[in-house]
């Protein structure tokens, strides 16, 4: 992805080209079904049947669901209606279950991480007991049927409008610490810094994209997402580190392409490769986003389009038709460069590889 994100701004090819879409299919594809990996993996930790996983994961991301979604950006659903209509937590549908709405998360259930790993959760509770209580003869088919009978409906039932709902509980947030007087900016980029990576796990970043779209239509630039423009060298600063610090030859072999990829914006393999499953350099990327976040936040660095992220998305940070000029490219670069230093600096101090323990001496 990241490499095909610098095809495409050295104009090599356009997104329109077939070139771009066969390629985009390789590093986006495995990305976009994750939730069926997820499935399959969650299964096995949870004791469930792992193609029952792998069901409800194909059913998040099934066509007709995911272009069922009024709430996403570019969306062409026709929405039925609302609930909580005219409040801050209006959420739209387009289908509905036996007479209840589907919400669906503004981002929906692709590339999704935690609504799956609950939906199998949900689902080994079901499944556990229908398999020792329905007769052998019949278990083979009918334990598979009546789990998932029962889970998916769960999972876009509830789990739907808890998303929506955290995701209009983000957009008040962040609007909310932007219209503080003077440390509005310092605060808000301090905020979106740390939890970037965290609500982009969530799938709850996308509560800020339709924010910065319409500022960017009716302003010609944008505050809200500039700082967590830092957050992607911060993650592969901490890569880096790791991959200096670590005696272990599999983890430097998966830094490499971690870090060539975050580099041009493609974060997911240092994350979820990386970084999360060993929890402490997660944290210390977060902080790292915090700091180099506030200093973009508290010096008003702004975004005049919607660029790509790593080094490409520089470019939406020159001011081509204000008097601005290159000011929030400088400061959007030291805020990466302070992201950086504490990642990389924190990582080289803190981070030990996973010894295992010795086994207890025998009787």
């Amino acid at each position: 992805q990241g490499l095909l994100s610098l095809c495409t701004f050295l104009g090599l090819f356009t997104q329109d080209s077939g070139t771009y879409q066969v390629l985009y299919s390789v590093g986006n594809g495995f990305f976009y079904f994750f939730p069926i990996i997820l499935g399959y993996t969650s299964a096995k930790k949870f004791g469930c049947n792992e193609f029952i996983g792998i069901a409800i994961g194909a059913s998040l991301c099934y066509p007709n669901m995911v272009n069922s979604n009024p709430s996403m950006v570019g969306a062409t659903a026709q929405t039925l209606g609302y609930v909580f209509q005219g409040t801050p937590f209006e959420m739209a549908y387009s289908m509905t279950f036996l007479g209840i709405p589907i919400i669906m998360p503004a981002s929906g259930y692709t590339s999704s991480v935690v609504p799956i790993i609950l939906a199998v959760w949900v689902a080994s509770k079901i499944e556990k007991p229908l398999r020792k209580n329905i007769p052998a003869m019949i278990r083979f088919f009918t334990v598979p049927l009546v789990t998932l009978v029962i889970s998916v409906p769960l999972t876009y039932l509830v789990i739907g409008p808890i998303a929506s709902i955290l995701t209009s509980l983000v957009t008040l947030m962040f609007n909310t610490l932007y219209g503080i007087p003077q440390v509005g900016g310092l605060i808000a980029g301090t905020v979106l810094g740390a939890l970037w990576q965290v609500l982009v796990i969530f799938g709850l970043h996308w509560a800020l994209v339709p924010i910065t779209l319409a500022n960017l239509a009716t302003q010609g630039y944008d505050l809200i997402l500039a700082p967590q423009f830092c957050c992607t060298f911060g993650q592969i600063a901490v890569v880096l580190a790791i991959s200096i610090k670590t005696k272990d030859q599999s983890l430097k072999d998966m830094c490499l392409p971690a870090f060539i990829t975050g580099l041009f914006g493609t974060t997911e393999p240092a994350i979820y490769g990386v970084t999360l499953p060993r929890r402490k350099p997660f944290v210390i990327s977060c902080i790292a986003g915090a700091i180099g976040g506030a200093f973009i936040g508290a010096t008003g660095t702004t975004m005049f389009s919607m660029g790509y992220s790593g080094v490409i998305g520089f470019a939406s940070f020159i001011d081509t038709i204000g008097s601005t000029g290159l000011r929030s490219v400088l400061t959007a670069a030291i805020g990466c460069v302070i992201a950086m230093v504490i990642g990389f600096a924190a990582t080289m101090a803190t981070y030990k590889d996973n010894v295992p323990e010795p086994a207890p001496a025998a009787a």
